[in-house]
C-alpha cells in the first residue's frame, strides 16, 4: 500500500521548499494533497513506494502510454528543448554528452544523437529501455533517476521532462543530476505546472457529470507532487544548482494507446484558449506569474 502521510510525519514536509505543509481540500482522484503554505507545491498523502513506482512504470503506464510512439507536438517540444541547451552551452563541446533521465522511447535522446551529440537515455522501466534500443541510434539504460551508473562530473548536459513530479524523491534525483553534471554542466527540467492544475482539477471536478463524461476532469495532471514555479526553482537550488530561467512549456502530450489523451478530448479552441492566456499573462507580468500548463527551468552546476 502507498504510504500515508499524517501531519506530524516529517515525510510531509515539502518535497520543494522543505517547509511543514498542511491538509488542504484538493481531493483528486479519490486521493487527499497537502499543501505548502510557502511556496504553494503540494503533495500527495498517499505517496508510492520505489517498488511501487516500478511495478506501475513497468506494468500499467505502457497500457496508457506507448513508449515506441512520440506525437509532433512533442518531437518539437524536444527539438525546442535541445536549442535552448544549445544556446546556454555555447562554450561547451561541440559534441556534448547528454543524459536523458526518465527517457521513456528514448525520443529525445534520439533528436540529440542527430544533432551528433553524445545522448544516452535511463528509465526506471524495462519496456521503455527496450523501445529506446531498438531504435538503435543511442544507448539506453534502466535505471533509477535517483541513482544513476555514472561517474561524477562525466555529463554536460542532463534532461528531466515529466520526472520529478511523479518520482518517489525528487530532491535526490536532482541531487544526483548534480552529481553527473560537470562543473558548468546545464540541467533543463519540465513538470506541470500546479498554478494551473489545482484550479482546473477543482473547477472540473465541481461542475460533475457532464464533464466526466467528456474525460475533461482527466485533463489536469496532479501527480504525487505538484510543483509551482516557485517551489521548482527553490527544489533545484536546494539540489545546488544556479537557475538561470523558468518560463511556460509549450502543451504537448504523450501518445496514448488504450485511450483518447485527457488533453485531446478538449475543444481545440480551449486549448488555444489557454496557451494564449497563459503567454499573454507571462508576458504582461514579465514571467513574475506563470500560469501556463506546464513550466520548464534550465540551471547550471557551478564551481563549490
Amino acid at each position: 500500500m502507498p504510504a500515508t502521510l499524517s501531519g506530524g510525519d516529517p515525510a510531509s514536509s515539502c518535497a520543494a521548499c522543505g517547509s511543514v505543509t498542511r491538509r488542504s481540500a484538493l481531493v483528486y482522484r479519490g486521493v487527499r494533497y497537502r499543501r505548502c503554505p510557502s511556496c504553494r507545491s503540494s503533495l500527495s498523502t498517499e505517496l508510492p513506494t520505489e517498488s511501487e513506482l516500478r511495478h506501475t512504470y513497468e506494468t500499467e503506464y505502457p497500457l496508457l502510454f506507448a513508449p515506441e510512439q512520440v506525437t509532433s507536438e512533442r518531437t518539437r517540444l524536444f527539438g525546442a528543448l535541445l536549442d535552448r541547451l544549445a544556446a546556454l552551452g555555447r562554450e561547451q563541446s561541440k559534441r556534448p554528452r547528454l543524459i536523458d533521465v526518465g527517457s521513456g522511447g528514448g525520443h529525445l535522446a534520439g533528436l540529440a544523437h542527430g544533432r551528433r551529440w553524445l545522448a544516452i537515455s535511463t528509465d526506471i522501466a524495462h519496456p521503455a529501455c527496450a523501445v529506446a534500443r531498438r531504435a538503435g541510434e543511442t544507448p539506453a539504460i534502466q535505471a533509477d533517476g535517483a541513482l544513476l551508473p555514472f561517474r561524477g562530473g562525466t555529463a554536460d548536459m542532463v534532461t528531466l521532462v515529466s520526472v520529478v513530479d511523479q518520482a518517489h524523491e525528487p530532491l535526490t534525483i536532482l541531487r544526483e543530476a548534480h552529481r553527473v553534471l560537470a562543473t558548468g554542466g546545464l540541467l533543463a527540467l519540465r513538470v506541470p505546472n500546479a498554478r494551473f492544475h489545482r484550479p482546473w482539477a477543482r473547477l472540473l471536478i465541481a461542475l460533475g457529470p457532464l464533464v466526466r463524461s467528456r474525460g475533461w476532469d482527466t485533463y489536469p495532471a496532479v501527480h504525487h507532487f505538484a510543483f509551482t514555479p516557485a517551489g521548482l526553482r527553490q527544489l533545484v537550488e536546494r539540489a545546488g544548482f544556479q537557475v538561470l530561467e523558468i518560463s511556460n512549456s509549450a502543451p504537448a502530450s504523450r501518445e496514448p494507446v488504450a485511450k483518447t489523451a485527457a488533453v485531446d478530448t478538449l475543444p481545440h479552441w480551449g486549448r488555444a484558449t489557454i496557451a494564449a492566456g497563459a503567454a499573454a499573462v507571462a508576458e504582461l507580468s514579465r514571467d513574475r506569474w506563470l500560469v501556463g500548463p506546464s513550466v520548464e527551468l534550465y540551471a547550471r552546476k557551478g564551481p563549490r
